[in-house]
């Protein structure tokens, strides 16, 4: 239910638990005798999140959360072990396709358009761009006029 440490094999494991992130109950591990944070599905590099089950809203926040571990090294779910720099890359994707959707929302673009449109080319190489991002574009889009609506 909460982030917590434990001791195993002689060793101080520090679990992290997101109030959100990637998918209800996605938890990361953080070593911090090698700074080796295991990022579990809140993590992907170089691979386009699917954020079938989560706001990026809040995966964003659950990144911040891991980044605050000032981590040396990365265990992604999808895509190479590497440095946690890969941690704002990723929040990377999720500023640019908000502020993509919102674009193409105040554009008057409707929702049949959108994953036409919401080309994000720095991220175009990235594994599941092809399949993954519109897909993404869309959701973050109704998203954003959902809470058009709410207003």
């Amino acid at each position: 239910d909460a982030s917590t440490s434990i001791d195993m094999i002689g060793r101080t494991l520090r679990l992290i638990v997101p109030a959100e992130g990637s998918a209800p109950g996605a938890l990361a591990v953080f070593e911090p005798a090698s700074s080796t944070l295991i990022g579990g599905s809140l993590v992907a590099v170089d691979r386009i999140p699917d954020m079938r089950d989560s706001d990026g809203a809040d995966w964003r926040v659950a990144l911040e959360l891991l980044g605050a571990t000032h981590c040396a090294h990365l265990v992604p779910a999808y895509g190479s072990i590497g440095a946690c720099s890969a941690l704002r890359v990723l929040d990377g994707y999720f500023s640019a396709l908000a502020m993509r959707a919102q674009q193409l929302f105040a554009a008057g673009v409707g929702l049949a358009d959108v994953a036409r449109r919401s080309e994000l080319p720095e991220f175009a190489t990235w594994d599941g761009y092809a399949t993954l991002h519109a897909a993404n574009a869309e959701r973050v889009f109704l998203r954003v006029e959902r809470a058009s609506l709410a207003r």
